[in-house]
């Protein structure tokens, strides 16, 4: 079995993940620029692994910081800098709002308290915006271990993503 806090994001990883598969919006992901995690208390290691899951998967290099504020270095990528990364505890959901932003674009996944959907919207500065509903999935343990038991198999994406985030646990 893989560490459950990994398991309860698969849905918002998919959420995140989906504002970028058309290549149109490829782009964006060398522009991303900020972070923000907002995560119940008792649930700052689901937020970081989902934070190393973005440095492992955008190759974001050189982890610092201390407390809920991190930085990454883009290294590899076509416009290297920095990228900001801020966790902040609130009530609720493991993690109830991931929001990414770049120079030009603001992605965002929320999930209220209690919902059976996430919220993912994609907005340009001074432009149009999207909004959608995908599954939240269930977030209770029996849940959780049923939906690691149907995936199975090595994980390599987790291991990666912990691998980005292991110093700040």
């Amino acid at each position: 079995l893989c560490d459950l806090n990994w398991v309860r994001l698969v849905h918002l990883r998919i959420a995140l993940a989906q504002f970028f598969d058309h290549p149109a919006t490829h782009h964006h992901l060398d522009e991303l620029a900020e972070v923000e995690v907002a995560y119940a208390p008792g649930f700052r290691s689901t937020a970081l692994l989902l934070v190393g899951w973005l440095a492992a998967q955008l190759n974001w290099e050189n982890p610092d910081g201390s407390g809920e504020s991190l930085t990454f270095e883009k290294k590899e990528n076509e416009k290297p800098g920095k990228v900001s990364v801020n966790l902040a505890k609130t009530g609720g959901e493991p993690v109830s709002c991931v929001l990414v932003r770049s120079a030009t674009a603001q992605f965002r996944v929320a999930h209220q308290s209690g919902a059976d959907l996430i919220e993912a919207s994609f907005g340009r500065k001074n432009g149009r915006t999207m909004q959608q509903f995908l599954p939240a999935g269930k977030g209770d343990p029996v849940s959780l271990v049923k939906e690691e038991l149907m995936r199975g198999g090595a994980h390599r994406v987790y291991l990666r993503a912990f691998e980005k985030v292991r110093a700040f646990f």
